[in-house]
């Protein structure tokens, strides 16, 4: 490969441990500053041994470099004017370096890192790059940064199944403009992040950083140069899929930005994600043939949504359905929630787990939040509405898998509710 000169080995860096870095400790003091690479944050302000030195560092952004002792420093960080540290904890540093503490997770569960920015510069004609993987939802992940034209099907990963939390590197490449490409693991039809134009310095070393999508699957990057300028580098992309269920059976097609959803599909129908340009992509949609109304939908890069087409032929209803896909955060729990889709029911629908609620009062043409639960076996699904004495749906005997992630579509219409439950990841 043109654009590889030497590939160092694999370097799995703790998250409290800098990498390329050691716990030696001397007299002098450190420069650290904080990149707030965080999910869950729009700014933090950053403390070192008490004394405030980064303020309002906005997400995908670095504050300013603080002094630190050599040796063992506490470390604070507190959502941007508040006088709570979300997160406390000490770092090792060594005199005459600088470092970065990467602050990552989503709100309520600030993490951090040490990456070293002291790294001896690579010879002319050469750049270092080091990967970091901070989107712990997003799964295994393999990186590719080829040349801008490189087809990704003879590419060969820069790391491969990279999971999180863990850094990467450093890898020694030619100095050139790469394209950076995230698939999932094994899968390179599996694209999470396609980013073009990436200029690494001559004799420059940077820092790529995956930071999780809202929808927990997609990513973005942050390109952090040492002792340099951050970069955001965003996801232009959103995961879409239709669903459709307008009454009596409808056939349905149904194009965001000249992308097929839905191709003349029998309702109830559930399509599968596909990539989407953000923004407000033009929306085409048809109903037995006939063109139907769809207000141009706005989508966020790194998202994930469930456009959901219900109602009747003559009066066709929409929802776009923001599909929050991050896998539950607790070993033997799993996530379950219930999207009503059932056309001219004119009730609520509550969903019960073991007969114990995981969902209630979910209006039609909406989704209730997901539900924790445990996993299990055989557990009893159970779809009720006040207007019915006897269950919409129900189903015995269903395995829901640990750190899995599920949606129960309730589609169709009131004369013949279908039941549909879809494993998400």
């Amino acid at each position: 490969m043109w654009w590889l000169n030497s590939v160092m080995s694999l370097v799995l860096c703790t998250a409290l441990v800098a990498c390329g870095g050691n716990d030696d400790s001397s007299s002098g003091t450190a420069t650290v500053r904080l990149i707030n690479a965080s999910a869950g944050y729009a700014a933090l302000d950053f403390y070192i041994e008490g004394t405030q030195v980064g303020s309002s560092v906005a997400r995908g952004s670095a504050g300013s470099y603080g002094s630190a002792s050599s040796g063992s420093p506490s470390v604070a960080i507190r959502s941007a004017g508040s006088s709570t540290s979300l997160l406390s904890n000490t770092i090792l540093t060594t005199a005459d370096t600088s470092m970065a503490v990467v602050a990552y997770g989503w709100q309520g569960a600030l993490k951090l890192l040490t990456l070293n920015e002291s790294v001896t510069a690579p010879s002319a004609g050469t750049t270092k790059v080091s990967l970091v993987h901070t989107a712990v939802d997003a799964g295994a992940l393999d990186v590719y940064v080829t040349a801008s034209g490189d087809d990704l099907t003879s590419a060969t990963p820069l790391a491969a199944s990279l999971t999180g939390v863990t850094t990467a590197g450093h890898f020694t490449l030619t100095t050139a403009t790469y394209r950076l490409r995230v698939t999932g693991a094994g899968n390179k039809s599996d694209l999470r992040l396609d980013v073009d134009g990436i200029a690494l310095a001559d004799q420059g070393v940077a820092a790529l950083i995956l930071t999780p999508g809202s929808g927990g699957v997609l990513v973005h990057a942050l390109l952090m140069s040492q002792q340099g300028s951050v970069t955001a580098l965003a996801n232009t992309k959103a995961r879409v899929r239709a669903v459709g269920s307008v009454a009596a059976n409808a056939r349905i097609s149904l194009e965001l930005g000249g992308q097929p959803l839905l191709a003349n599909a029998l309702s109830p129908s559930i399509g599968s994600y596909t990539l989407i340009p953000a923004g407000s992509p033009a929306p085409n949609l048809t109903i037995n043939g006939s063109a139907a109304p769809l207000a141009a939908q706005t989508l966020q890069g790194g998202a994930d949504y469930t456009l959901l087409v219900w109602g009747t032929a003559a009066a066709p209803q929409n929802t776009l359905i923001v599909d929050d896909n991050r896998l539950p955060s607790t070993s033997g729990q799993t996530k379950l929630r219930l999207v009503h889709g059932v056309s001219s029911l004119g009730a609520p629908l509550t969903l019960t787990t073991d007969f114990a609620v995981t969902a209630s009062d979910v209006a039609e043409g909406q989704a209730s939040s997901f539900g924790v639960i445990s996993a299990s076996s055989s557990a009893r699904l159970e779809v009720s509405s006040p207007v019915s004495i006897d269950p919409v749906y129900g189903i015995d005997s269903v395995s829901l898998v640990a750190n899995g992630l599920y949606t129960l579509f309730m589609l169709g219409d009131s004369s013949k509710p279908v039941g549909a439950l879809r494993r998400e990841r």
